[in-house]
């Protein structure tokens, strides 16, 4: 079911795409019943009504039931072209930047960052598309995420629902509106979400997490390869969880991400696999396609530089984390407080930082980080690849 303006409508150098995520290959949507759709916000807010800036509504979730339109999408690219009187750096090298948002009381303490990758060995900037949109191939490859499934389409808008499993934790889902534009030129991408309102689709036995804002261009690099940058703004819902701990693990976790796509892009190369967002893109007939025999560059710096030791967690930082748990309680319901679904058990949290006698920990004092605290410059924190449960949060690219 669609409706909207057919003829669709331009931003800057991208043309939104009335098929949305199905013209990447996913199935069409399903179509929401006559009582959840008529809770949809099709209009942009009259201009006089607007008391707050872009990344204040964002933060506040007042455009929930509203889809995404021009006048917003406009915005944001205000937001994210921004320079450095915006966007702090706080790591860069040949492969990636991380930068934060300098302003740090936005969507209630959960790290506002743009995080850019230069994949030098990828040609096919339809391949990393494939990696972030095709939900189907992405389930083979992505374990940790499911369930994505297209609840309706209108005014250019899908309705996408996806949830991660996040063991020992409850699963968390997603409920977004999410945009997909082509680039003037065909030779990018972009896709822009943000979350819906619940009552969409309520529960299903899982935490609701919240995506205050993602997107991500995808862009065939002049200087060869293919170049991606995501600015997101996610909280998983973990209340008894300090959001300095999430924050400091997103430059590591992102690195992980990019060698993940990378290696995707790779076996499709390899395979020859005509991906179906290719019909998107008029790609350079001059560019060389990669041999039979190469192999895609995994990036394991972020692996070597940590240097981590088995050690017990610092006494300090776990009677911390243990306070912040105490002080964690359940609706009467039973329920997590501002989330739906089943919440987290607390006696499941010795087991979130790693099983006894097997925790790493990571000295941040010898690298960059997301976060002000003097703690985290001064003391230890645990290692994440310990952390079977927080891979997903931060690669929730997709939506």
């Amino acid at each position: 079911m669609s409706c909207g303006d057919s003829e669709g409508w331009s931003v800057g150098p991208w043309r939104v795409e009335s098929r949305g995520l199905a013209a990447c290959g996913n199935p069409p949507a399903l179509g929401l019943d006559e009582e959840r759709a008529a809770l949809l916000e099709i209009n942009s807010p009259p201009v006089e009504e607007i008391e707050k800036s872009f990344v204040e509504r964002l933060s506040e979730r007042l455009d929930a039931s509203r889809v995404i339109a021009k006048g917003e999408v406009e915005q944001l690219l205000v937001v994210t072209n921004a320079g450095d009187d915006v966007w702090e750096t706080i790591q860069a090298d040949e492969k990636v930047q991380i930068r934060r948002h300098r302003s740090r009381d936005l969507f209630g303490g959960a790290v506002f960052v743009k995080l850019e990758a230069r994949l030098a060995t990828v040609l096919s900037p339809a391949h990393v598309a494939h990696c972030f949109l095709n939900f189907e191939d992405r389930t083979q490859w992505n374990k940790q995420m499911d369930g994505f499934s297209i609840l309706h389409n209108v005014a250019h808008n899908d309705m996408l629902y996806s949830f991660i499993r996040a063991a020992p934790l409850a699963d968390r889902d997603f409920i977004v509106f999410h945009t997909l534009f082509t680039h003037e030129k065909q030779k990018g991408l972009m896709f822009y979400s943000r979350s819906a309102d619940n009552a969409f689709s309520p529960g299903e036995g899982r935490v609701r997490a919240t995506q205050y804002v993602s997107v991500t261009e995808i862009m065939e690099d002049p200087a060869g390869g293919v170049k991606f940058s995501t600015t997101t703004a996610v909280d998983p819902n973990i209340p008894f969880l300090p959001k300095w701990i999430i924050n400091a693990l997103v430059p590591s976790e992102f690195r992980k991400w990019v060698a993940a796509v990378e290696k995707r892009c790779g076996e499709l190369a390899r395979a020859g696999t005509t991906v179906p967002c290719a019909q998107l893109f008029v790609l350079d007939p001059f560019a060389a396609e990669p041999d039979a025999d190469c192999t895609s560059v995994v990036n394991t710096v972020h692996d070597e530089n940590q240097n981590c030791q088995q050690h017990d967690m610092l006494p300090d930082s776990r009677e911390s984390l243990q306070k912040s748990c105490a002080s964690f309680s359940t609706a009467a319901d039973g329920r997590t407080p501002d989330s739906l679904g089943t919440p987290d058990s607390l006696g499941s949290f010795p087991v979130l930082l790693g099983s006894p006698g097997n925790i790493e920990v990571a000295d941040f004092s010898k690298s960059p980080i997301l976060e002000d605290e003097e703690i985290l410059v001064k003391s230890q924190c645990t290692n994440s690849s310990s952390w079977t449960w927080w891979t997903p949060f931060q690669c929730h690219c997709a939506s």
